[in-house]
């Protein structure tokens, strides 16, 4: 009997050769006189592809040499990152100039009446274009002795506009702060911080009240008295009018079920509101649902629940793989709409979901999912160095009274090292949880459907000991503008300064397991929450988990000072 023998398939490295052909006619096609936008859609991809495409590397490459090709063929500037047409010239020195006073690129397309889109690709395409131009206005201001006041981000624009809009009213920013649910020291901050802006943001507030009170107190023209008090009437009168609105009539969303709805309503009308929230879905579950749902109306047209075939499915599948995303990123999106059909059909013990708007609803086989090796861990080594640059790097964010945000970020790397917990977890644990060593974990916190015991070791404890507070989040991070974007560009600046690998704080988790497991695997299990029916059951029936975990976790190896490193050399 012979076997056949098939060689290896050679890894790809760089850009597919039909993203490559995609690149070069873009590229050609610029060099012609074309914006990205109109090149795109001249070859039949969205321009948002070929930008994705080119911010890589290896696209770079690709694109950089394509570029230049075109140029010495048919002429044309000799760098599409150098050389913008003069009115486009224009308009990146306009922005420029109000970025480098210290603003947004949100607000300066506010200012100069342009689309955001617009700015980020002035952005993106002419970056340096845009970095020169960035750099000869801030030595301007600073050739003129005028220092830029940093505006602040979106959510705290937002939080200082809705103070100011009821500060205008004769309420107290104490009582605005109460009313909307703000820390009162930290609403009297922005005041603080951004007084410019806020008495600019006061004054456009204070006049278009006015007019509302104006509106509502003299409807036959005439002036009425210009009072604290018939102002708060009219407020409330608006508040009140919008509550009724909003309470009676919204009307915008169909509320009928029927086959000619398309997929994006019959999600807001019966899968939402029927089948997902009642379980107790996060917003996070919505979310996924909500990008899935936005690519297939771009790709497929969202058509009517009844005129989704095969076809129709098929085809979203193959423009789908089409874009530039991982296996497992198809594998969501098309999984997504294909349990969303299948809740059109007609209920059944295998679809307790269905809604019976189409007898028949279309399948077609899922793609294949991947499933990728682990990420690497965080070494001892690289936790260490990460630990002693923090006095350095840590020094913008968080401010926080009472300790440094080098004492902040230093104990958040050790308790996500001493306990495993995944980042979702550590950010939301309480000190109403912890009893000594042990931190109680209920299930609306934590991932799954069961509550967990995590111990904490004296080096966890110690870490956060400088943090405690009666009550409260223990890494609280209401006074600054939080979010894993603002978490992720701190912690990558201090991890470059380290030296260290560009790793997320999940990284700490895969560290504790390898270490932990080579201790004691099952207190290992026990703490990742990772634990199949047997071991469940002896950890919930026969086993003193606080004393196998203190004794394997007093066992796990610390990651090593510099300071000592170097004196025991």
């Amino acid at each position: 009997m012979t076997s056949s023998t098939s060689s290896p398939r050679k890894p790809r490295f760089g850009p597919h050769e039909s993203t490559k052909a995609l690149l070069r006619r873009v590229a050609f096609l610029v060099a012609d006189g074309m914006t990205v936008a109109q090149a795109a859609r001249e070859v039949g991809c969205r321009p948002n592809a070929v930008y994705k495409y080119r911010r890589r590397k290896s696209g770079r490459a690709v694109w950089d040499a394509a570029y230049q090709e075109a140029v010495n063929r048919i002429g044309g500037p000799g760098d599409s990152m150098h050389h913008p047409s003069p009115a486009t010239a224009a308009e990146i020195r306009q922005v420029v100039r109000i970025v480098a006073s210290g603003n947004t690129m949100v607000y300066a397309a506010e200012v100069l009446g342009l689309k955001t889109k617009r700015v980020h690709e002035l952005h993106t395409r002419w970056w340096k274009f845009w970095d020169n131009e960035l750099a000869a206005a801030k030595a301007e201001l600073e050739a003129l002795g005028v220092v830029p006041a940093r505006r602040p981000g979106g959510k705290v624009l937002s939080r200082i506009k809705n103070l100011v809009e009821i500060t205008v009213t004769g309420e107290s920013v104490a009582e605005a702060a109460r009313m909307l649910g703000y820390s009162e020291r930290v609403a009297h901050s922005y005041w603080e911080r951004h007084l410019e802006l806020c008495k600019q943001l006061e004054a456009l507030a204070k006049s278009k009240f006015d007019a509302l009170v104006k509106k509502n107190l003299a409807p036959n023209g005439g002036s009425p008295h210009d009072t604290w008090a018939g102002k708060l009437l009219a407020l409330r009168q608006q508040q009140a009018k919008q509550n009724g609105r909003l309470a009676t009539e919204q009307p915008a969303r169909r509320r009928e079920l029927s086959a000619d709805m398309t997929l994006r309503e019959f999600f807001e009308v019966y899968v939402w509101p029927m089948c997902l929230r009642p379980k107790g879905n996060a917003t996070r579950t919505r979310a996924d649902y909500l990008s899935s749902l936005r690519r297939w109306a771009a790709l497929s047209g969202d058509p009517p629940l009844d005129k989704i075939t095969k076809e129709t499915l098929a085809e979203f599948a193959g423009l789908v793989r089409e874009q530039d995303l991982s296996e497992n990123t198809i594998f969501k999106h098309v999984t997504t709409i294909q349990r969303l059909v299948d809740w059109t059909g007609p209920p059944s013990r295998s679809n307790r979901n269905g809604a019976g708007l189409v007898e028949a609803p279309a399948w077609i086989p899922a793609p294949r999912k991947q499933f990728n090796l682990p990420r690497r861990p965080f070494t001892l080594d690289e936790i260490a160095r990460w630990l002693a640059v923090l006095p350095q790097t840590a020094r913008p964010m968080p401010k926080l009274k009472g300790f440094s945000p080098a004492t902040w970020w230093r104990a958040v790397i050790l308790v996500a090292y001493n306990t495993g917990m995944r980042p979702g977890t550590l950010f939301q644990i309480w000190w109403e949880m912890l009893d000594g060593h042990v931190l109680r974990i209920p299930p609306s916190v934590i991932k799954g459907r069961h509550g967990r015991l995590v111990w904490l070791n004296d080096p966890a404890l110690e870490a956060i000991e400088p943090l405690r507070r009666p009550s409260g989040l223990v890494f609280r991070w209401a006074d600054w503008p939080a979010g894993e974007t603002t978490l992720k560009k701190h912690r990558y600046r201090q991890q470059r300064a380290a030296g260290v690998a560009d790793l997320s704080l999940y990284g700490l988790r895969r560290t504790f397991a390898t270490e932990c497991g080579k201790i004691n695997p099952m207190a290992m299990q026990i703490m990742l929450g990772h634990m199949g029916a047997g071991l469940q059951m002896a950890a919930d029936h026969y086993v003193c988990a606080e004393s196998l975990l203190a004794d394997a976790l007093a066992k796990l190896p610390q990651p090593e000072p510099i300071s000592l490193r170097r004196a025991g050399q």
